[in-house]
């Protein structure tokens, strides 16, 4: 009979030791040489009644270097955890299990804690639920992964990219997938970011339909299948909800240096709204550090100036804001020295090196020279699909910005002018459900990528303003996804302003309060914040939706998303901006046909939350639009603009 080695000690160990020997020669290795039993064995196996296996890293590595597969079995309080099953040069292994685990939901950061606080007596202590019939159990399942792993039966391991875990109270059987790390230390391996990985050729992507701008979307269940495990997903928890009739979700991906990032989603049914938020949460995933290619340039910007984007140009803080005390920003000089990734520019034709603290906007080995933000991520099918929709969200909030700094004074749309008869039913629903006045102003700027603002007035005693804005090839849709953000944010800022009105009023006259996100929100729900949006709510009514949304341009309704793809992105070339793709790919994406892309455009203005934060500076464009677009005669003088902290949720 072929040798199966078998390490540990225990009732569990006791138990699979007489099942294993059914089938195989069980060999007991010496604990200071387990390398030596390893020689000629077709599997090695580690068993412990403990928390922690004390013989895991020895078997490891003497299954390296013997090119032997290796299960780990160990026991946490109430449950066995067998597996994952770890094969030599194989990726998926114990260590990526581990870091799935301990994130991508609030279990996870409390286990973890329980674990750290606890660990001398976890890793001493026998779990006091195992019985003798649920050793049998566990022995039956580790042998039956034995045949599946080293005798090559037709079954495929269910321990592969996987964790079994059976419950000692009821021995009910679950099985926890998961993806590998690409950044795991054991068995990960990141190729280094190259200008040839940067390089992007569009393909061809016929549509269903002109008016479509999304591919086949992914099927919810293949999706949650995927990445969604309580035990061992990329997101450990999906947290639903319901606004306004919508059903909303919260998906946690679990991230590196915090515990999770959260995706949010919203639709008319749960399952959607699910899938929505588990999109989002990939997304941002992405956007937070490089998982797909290692930053492989370190230097400056003086060093590298040929193929690299000058940071300025994307907008930076005062010198007053880099000199406040704990300002957590460098400003930058070009002998600073970086971490570069490679994107491709449009307007070059070629690739170009981005600070990787820009491209990502999690902590980095840097500091970086601005805030950063997620604005101009997106996930999609295919990789064109998510930059569309980068620079489709670029172009939301440069307008948002755009309105609100510059206080272009546009008018309110007639809803029931839109194309769509759908729009004014959806506006005139909103008004009569939640009591609030509604306004959508037209806030397209010269590239003709409609643009809204939607705002919604309430009645004394409640939130004085609720804003949101929205962008889309279609007006129409721009304007039901801008009411569709509405319906979710006012009951959310209803119950923050029952609950800190007093806070919102104290920002109306101190703007360095505003700090987090929700803050500007809140801020605006003030009546003392009220006035300062006279340069819309004054605006004339009743503009027709066909006099606006920049309508000397051709519509984005083309067959083919690549041509979408190559209007959009020519809009801004032709005025001489550029667009750069940072592909945000990772491993975990591909393993369902996703793409990510991070979108800058030098020139717009960037999104920032908390009034210290905010990026006005470098930025030609910011003075030169109300003249651009009419609104004055002549280009703002810089102390013209609104620096009050914007109403952006």
């Amino acid at each position: 009979m072929p040798d199966i080695v078998l390490a540990g000690s225990g009732l569990i160990h006791d138990a699979t030791a007489l099942r294993l020997s059914e089938s195989w020669t069980v060999i007991r290795p010496p604990s200071d040489a387990p390398a030596c039993a390893a020689a000629g064995a077709v599997m090695f196996v580690t068993v412990s009644d403990t928390w922690e296996n004390q013989d895991r890293e020895p078997a490891r590595e003497a299954c390296r270097a013997a090119g032997l597969p290796w299960l780990p079995v160990r026991t946490e309080l109430g449950r066995v955890l067998i597996g994952p099953v770890e094969r030599a040069g194989a990726v998926g292994c114990l260590t990526c299990c581990d870091f799935r685990r301990g994130r991508g939901s609030r279990a996870a950061v409390g286990d973890g804690t329980m674990r750290e606080r606890h660990a001398r007596v976890l890793t001493r202590t026998p779990s006091p639920w195992l019985t003798a019939l649920g050793c049998e159990t566990v022995a039956a399942m580790v042998a039956g992964e034995a045949h599946a792993v080293a005798a090559g039966a037709p079954e495929h391991p269910r321990t592969e990219h996987a964790l079994v875990s059976v419950a000692l109270d009821t021995l009910a059987v679950t099985v926890h997938r998961f993806l590998p790390d690409p950044k795991c230390p054991t068995c990960g391996g990141l190729p280094d970011d190259t200008p040839d990985l940067a390089k992007m050729s569009l393909s061809a992507l016929p549509k269903p339909s002109p008016t479509t701008y999304r591919l086949a979307r992914p099927d919810p269940d293949e999706l949650f299948a995927a990445y969604v495990d309580r035990e061992t997903g990329l997101i450990g928890e999906v947290i639903e909800g319901e606004s306004s009739g919508l059903a909303t979700a919260s998906a946690l991906a679990g991230v590196r240096h915090v515990a999770y990032m959260a995706g949010h989603g919203r639709a008319g049914r749960a399952r959607d709204s699910r899938a929505v938020a588990v999109l989002e949460a990939l997304e941002r995933y992405a956007g937070f550090e490089p998982n797909g290619t290692n930053p492989a340039v370190r230097g400056s910007y003086a060093e590298l100036r040929s193929d690299a984007l000058d940071p300025r140009s994307l907008g930076t803080h005062a010198p007053t804001q880099y000199a406040a005390k704990g300002f957590p920003y460098r400003p930058f000089r070009e002998d600073a020295v970086c971490d570069w990734v490679w994107g491709h520019s449009f307007a070059r034709e070629r690739p170009i090196l981005v600070p990787a603290s820009v491209a990502y906007y999690g902590p980095g080995r840097d500091r970086p020279f601005f805030y950063p933000c997620s604005n101009g991520c997106a996930i999609g099918g295919r990789l064109e699909e998510a930059v569309l929709h980068a620079i489709l969200e670029t172009a939301e909030r440069d307008a948002f910005l755009m309105t609100w700094h510059a206080a272009l004074s546009v008018p309110a749309l007639d809803l029931r002018t839109a194309r769509d008869p759908k729009v004014a039913l959806l506006g005139a629903a909103m008004e009569a459900r939640t009591g609030y006045r509604l306004r959508v102003h037209d806030i397209t700027l010269e590239h003709g990528v409609p643009c809204v603002w939607a705002m919604a007035i309430g009645p004394p005693g409640g939130p004085r303003s609720v804003s949101v804005g929205a962008a889309h090839p279609d007006p129409c849709q721009a304007v039901a996804k801008a009411l569709g953000e509405l319906a979710v944010l006012i009951p959310a800022v209803e119950a923050d302003h029952a609950a800190n009105g007093r806070r919102a009023s104290l920002m109306a006259e101190r703007p360095e309060f505003v700090q987090r996100p929700s803050d500007h929100a809140l801020l605006h729900a003030a009546p003392e914040a009220f006035p300062r949006l006279a340069f819309l709510t004054e605006a004339p009514e009743g503009r027709p939706f066909h006099e606006g949304f920049g309508a000397r341009f051709p519509p984005l309704r083309h067959d083919d998303l690549r041509d979408d793809l190559t209007a959009l992105a020519g809009r801004y070339l032709e005025t001489g901006m550029d667009v750069i793709v940072v592909d945000q790919t990772t491993p975990e994406h591909r393993a369902r046909d996703l793409a990510c892309a991070r979108v800058l455009i030098p020139g717009t203005l960037p999104m920032t939350f908390g009034h210290d934060n905010r990026r006005l500076d470098n930025l030609p464009r910011l003075t030169r639009v109300a003249y651009t677009l009419g609104h004055s005669r002549e280009p703002l003088a810089p102390d013209a603009l609104n620096l009050c902290p914007h109403p952006f949720p």
